[in-house]
């Protein structure tokens, strides 16, 4: 029911109003590619910024380390999103949390913290893996949880943009993510 309802809309978009448009805003080359030739000519792509949050000292980055439970000998891995694996499976925090607990064996200085939106039950399983989850993180500790990462991850297998990563990378920190969707255009 559900990609039948998006199908809809997709073609009432793409054959009534867009046609119709002056002008057509993407978020990524990739989306772009989605549509029609014809309204692929008349398309603009606009990349979203990452500056949302203000930039940290390496201070507020130790401190956020140490609030997480984070030695500095660890590596971090970060990942922001939605952690339920089942509501939105081609996110990839499946895949995450499965590869966090073979680390816990194989490499116990890679630690994975999990923040975004999800459920205590998304927490439990994020930690019975070994990883660290957070829920709803405040705004105002966006920047110093950016900052407190080693590397960004991803295992997202669609993006139409992928904030979290122009966001980590506005924190000079690095990322990784699959080569899919707008990934290629985001990530160099």
């Amino acid at each position: 029911r559900q990609r039948a309802a998006f199908r809809y809309i997709e073609r009432v978009q793409q054959r009534r109003y867009f046609p119709k448009a002056a002008g057509i805003v993407t978020v990524s080359e990739y989306i772009r590619s989605l549509l029609p030739k014809k309204l692929q000519e008349r398309t603009r792509v606009i990349y979203n910024g990452g500056a949302h949050y203000a930039s940290v000292s390496s201070v507020e980055r130790g401190a956020m380390r140490a609030r997480l439970g984070i030695g500095d000998g660890d590596v971090v891995m970060l990942y922001v999103g939605r952690l339920n694996p089942e509501g939105q499976p081609y996110k990839g925090t499946a895949t995450l949390i499965d590869a966090c607990s073979r680390w816990r064996d194989d490499a116990p200085n890679i630690r994975l913290v999990m923040a975004g939106r999800g459920s205590n039950e998304d927490a439990a399983r994020i930690r019975d893996a070994g990883g660290v989850p957070l829920l709803d993180v405040p705004e105002e500790e966006m920047g110093s949880l950016y900052a407190a990462a080693d590397v960004y991850l991803t295992a997202s297998r669609w993006e139409g943009f992928d904030l979290p990563l122009v966001e980590a990378a506005h924190q000079g920190v690095p990322s990784v993510a699959l080569r899919v969707g707008a990934h290629p255009e985001v990530v160099r």
